[in-house]
């Protein structure tokens, strides 16, 4: 059975690979899709305002969450956070640190990948070779590029912590799991996994590779250190 699996998901990866080798033009359906659910339509203005602002304060951070995806991304991840915590409070499990330690995980693997492929548009089109002739320093590009990736995720974190925070440990909600979530822990992982990830991502040419590094140093490492 495993064979069969392998064979065929090479058949498949070769039919994908003759059909997308090269860019092609979207197809009318294709943009009926983008202009249907993927355009703003409620606050134009605020939105625009808000992405010129953002444009003139820390360019190299807009080019992180300028996109419809990187928008979805980062409310999304909020709305994930609030549901979990609710259904977990709302059921009376006594795990809610467990499954708070579970989504904070979730939660850094997914900026370890937004990490790594944060200039992966950029090494593909062209535009870093751009960006590095421009008037920014190298410091300004990483660390706007740091900034962006930070402001991104900083929403949803910010709930996960408060929702840890908010509940007092006499509750019973925690149960025989006081001590399975730390603070100290998530709050340095939200700082150096992003660092982590940008640097893999300059250094090694494969996206997989650089997101598996990165998670096995920043997320898995400190554990086995411990």
């Amino acid at each position: 059975v495993s064979l069969l699996i392998c064979l065929l998901v090479l058949l498949f990866a070769a039919a994908r690979l003759k059909k997308s080798w090269q860019d092609n033009p979207s197809s009318s359906q294709q943009i009926w899709l983008q202009k249907t659910f993927c355009t703003p339509r409620l606050w134009v203005g605020f939105l625009r305002r808000r992405n010129q602002s953002r444009l003139s304060r820390n360019p190299i951070g807009w080019l992180q969450q300028y996109s419809w995806s990187a928008r979805v991304s980062k409310w999304g991840w909020c709305a994930v956070v609030i549901t979990i915590v609710s259904w977990f409070l709302a059921s009376g499990f006594g795990v809610l640190q467990v499954a708070c330690g579970l989504l904070k995980t979730a939660l850094l693997a997914s900026m370890a990948f937004s990490a790594v492929g944060s200039f992966q548009r950029e090494k593909q089109n062209g535009a870093l070779e751009l960006l590095l002739v421009t008037p920014l320093r190298e410091e300004q590009i990483i660390l706007g590029r740091l900034r962006g990736i930070w402001e991104q995720f900083l929403p949803a974190f910010a709930i996960l912590l408060f929702s840890v925070a908010s509940i007092p440990n006499h509750s019973g909600y925690y149960g025989s799991h006081r001590d399975s979530f730390s603070m100290t822990n998530a709050i340095g992982g939200f700082i150096v996994v992003p660092i982590v990830g940008l640097y893999f991502a300059m250094q090694i040419k494969n996206f997989l590779a650089s997101w598996l590094l990165t998670c096995a140093i920043t997320l898995f490492l400190p554990q086995f250190a411990v």
